[in-house]
């Protein structure tokens, strides 16, 4: 996460770069309570914001904007985080020296699990059955920005695309990269059959 130099972003994080650990434990305080002491143990995390809390205020987890804001996304799911597509993730996140960021995060969730199975049946399985989802985002403050970002995200996906399925989760998808990849979220057969509808 590349904060911008910014009087609205908190001074301990104004024009810095950051790896963010976030998460929920739904189970016992103290497995999950364990889990995270083990990433504590490892590094000692600049802030620290892990703690109970109830779910009504799980959305500060990520504390996404809630107001609109003109970005670049972009996303591709994988099965396995091999060391090569991670280098692709690190280097294109990172700002060069002396040069403002590009990229505002490089985020990978883990998906799998409940998410697989619930996208068993879905229309859009395609788009929600593999293990990581990796998201890209930059933010445009100028119009002018907004080439060389593209040009960015072209270069990350042409270099993840050897360890993606290549597969877009929408929901995370923007601009043309929407148009575009939507039906690599349906496969084949249901993107045929959305078509089908709308043409009905």
């Amino acid at each position: 996460m590349n904060f911008p130099p910014l009087e609205d972003v908190p001074a301990p994080l104004r024009g810095r770069s950051f790896v963010i650990v976030r998460g929920a434990w739904s189970g016992a305080v103290a497995e999950g309570q364990a889990l995270v002491d083990q990433w504590r143990a490892w590094r000692t995390p600049e802030l620290d914001m892990w703690g109970e809390m109830p779910f009504s205020e799980a959305d500060t987890i990520s504390n996404d904007p809630v107001d609109p804001l003109p970005a670049a996304v972009t996303t591709e799911w994988a099965n396995e985080l091999t060391d090569a597509a991670i280098d692709v993730l690190v280097e294109t996140a990172s700002p060069q020296p002396g040069r403002p960021p590009l990229l505002t995060f490089a985020e990978v969730r883990h998906a799998g699990g409940a998410v697989r199975e619930l996208a068993a049946t879905a229309p859009n399985r395609v788009g929600r059955q593999d293990e990581f989802l990796i998201e890209l985002v930059a933010a445009i403050p100028l119009p002018e920005l907004a080439t060389p970002i593209a040009a960015l995200l072209e270069r990350a996906r042409a270099g993840l695309a050897p360890h993606v399925t290549g597969a877009t989760y929408l929901n995370f998808t923007d601009g043309a990269d929407r148009g575009d990849r939507t039906a690599s979220a349906f496969g084949d057969e249901g993107a045929a059959r959305l078509a089908g509808l709308k043409r009905t």
